[in-house]
């Protein structure tokens, strides 16, 4: 594993120095380091993968898109199963159900159905895995809260 991190690093400098790749080409091999960070059990170097790719992904597709809500989830969870964080695990998850509650609303506005129901869908995802991280806290009333919350 440790080889092909290094093989991507090498990849990642030469997106970032060229021309012809732009963000969403280093976007792509950070998710990749990320995802290999987490095999090799190198938790805060994914992380720091996940957030760099988070700062690329929105300069491409702005503040409010799934991709975003996407990479909040990988971050939540190597925080969560990862390093055991419930805390900032549960910090990514919100500001991921932020993004997912935006998609959702101006999907609403602009009657994006596809979009509509995959916001919607996310949603759930994100309020469940909420829940499941204040049940490992031992709240168990706001689990139920965050898990049962409806949709607006």
């Amino acid at each position: 594993v440790m080889e092909s991190i290094h093989s991507y690093e090498r990849l990642l400098q030469c997106y970032k120095s060229s021309s012809t790749h732009g963000p969403a080409d280093a976007a792509n091999v950070l998710y990749i380091l990320g995802k290999l960070s987490v095999r090799a059990k190198q938790f805060h170097a994914a992380l720091d993968y996940f957030d760099e790719e988070l700062t690329m992904t929105k300069s491409v597709v702005g503040h409010t898109h799934l991709a975003i809500s996407k990479i909040l989830h990988e971050s939540a969870r190597v925080a969560d199963a990862g390093m055991m964080d419930y805390p900032r695990a549960v910090r990514y998850y919100q500001e991921a159900l932020q993004v997912e509650t935006r998609v959702y609303q101006q999907s609403k506005q602009e009657n994006g159905t596809s979009l509509l129901q995959d916001a919607k869908a996310q949603m759930g995802e994100t309020k469940q895995c909420l829940g499941k991280l204040h049940f490992k806290m031992g709240d168990f009333t706001k689990a139920m809260k965050t898990t049962l919350a409806v949709d607006k």
